[in-house]
């Protein structure tokens, strides 16, 4: 899976009916949370 996050988009559909790529920014928003001060959680 870390494999097709590097590899550019081929169109494809991977195996959940997603695109590894398109979780990025959705993992990044969420991932940010961990560096508010004293943790929390951004929702």
């Amino acid at each position: 899976r870390a494999y097709n996050t590097v590899v550019p988009s081929s169109g494809k559909v991977l195996t959940g009916g997603v695109d590894a790529n398109a979780l990025h920014r959705p993992k990044r928003f969420f991932g940010a949370a961990r560096n508010v001060e004293e943790g929390g959680s951004l929702t």
